[in-house]
């Protein structure tokens, strides 16, 4: 299901569908485009209008007829079938509403840099909506070449690396590299002391023994993966990833998704949101 809202992040939309398309190869790619409730004054004028309610007909045909058309310019193929639904009310609340009701396998949202109006945002659909879901920047992507994925050796990272090696097996050219973010800011303190400097040495034997245990408990191919350690001495982990993303230009960033338990969201979810609010170049892959 793709979030359309009539403006140019819909192109970076479909056409990084028609990429994923290839590996995914869905059956059906289904546009949904949210009109604002009206006021409720014109909302009864037209209902009792015959001449405004025919009007409004057929703007909606148009409408539809506007967004199916730059569906199927880059869908051409009879599969996957392409659809289009208009729906009214609260852009958020419909949407949700609606994927949920359809059980949906994917949902992809754009990741903007600036609110145009359209009431989609990215963070709140972070939050609300319980399946996958993928946010695509306004800048347009061609390619899944260089695939991040955060791990914390959680069952989480693990699906996500899992997926990003399921996309490596058939992109020629493609490549995995697995990210953990250390924390040291506890060591912030400590910055002139040797100790820290050895301190942090042993931190990094404990992650790269953590790594391997891992990747045996999940049955990682580690000859298919990078393995990355950055550290951090300000606690922020979705900053790391977003600047270990852009200086090496990844095309792809895939996170597992801890849930929606009060304590999951305070702790990985609220980085989601971070790195949803930080990252507006690289498109973001959450996997439920």
């Amino acid at each position: 299901m793709l979030a359309l809202d009539r403006t140019d992040t819909d192109l970076s939309i479909i056409r990084y569908m028609q990429l994923l398309a290839n590996y995914y190869q869905p059956d059906l790619i289904e546009g949904v485009f949210v009109v604002p409730t009206m006021d409720k004054f014109y909302t009864n004028f037209i209902e009792k209008n015959n001449t405004a309610f025919q009007a409004k007909q057929n703007l909606d045909e148009a409408l539809k007829g506007e967004l199916e058309r730059k569906i199927k310019f880059y869908f051409t193929e009879e599969k996957p079938n392409v659809s289009i639904s208009l729906l009214e009310g609260k852009p958020i609340r419909q949407l949700i509403k609606e994927a949920e009701l359809r059980d949906i396998d994917l949902l992809v949202v754009g990741n903007k840099k600036l609110s145009e109006g359209s009431g989609i945002t990215a963070k709140a659909v972070s939050r609300r909506f319980k399946g996958s879901v993928l946010f695509v920047p306004e800048k347009q992507h061609t390619q899944m070449h260089r695939m991040v994925v955060p791990v914390d050796f959680s069952e989480n990272s693990a699906r996500a690396l899992q997926e990003a090696l399921a996309i490596y097996d058939q992109q020629v050219g493609s490549s995995v590299i697995a990210l953990h973010i250390m924390d040291l800011y506890p060591l912030i303190h400590y910055q002139a002391s040797r100790l820290a400097s050895r301190f942090k040495e042993y931190a990094i034997g404990d992650v790269q023994e953590s790594w391997k245990d891992f990747c045996e408990k999940y049955q990682i191919d580690r000859k298919k993966v990078k393995f990355e350690i950055r550290d951090r001495m300000d606690g922020n982990t979705a900053k790391g990833i977003q600047q270990f993303s852009d200086d090496i230009q990844a095309d792809l960033i895939l996170m597992g998704s801890h849930g929606h338990s009060i304590l999951e969201l305070t702790l990985w979810g609220s980085n989601t949101e971070k790195l949803l609010a930080l990252e507006k170049e690289v498109p973001i892959l959450i996997i439920r």
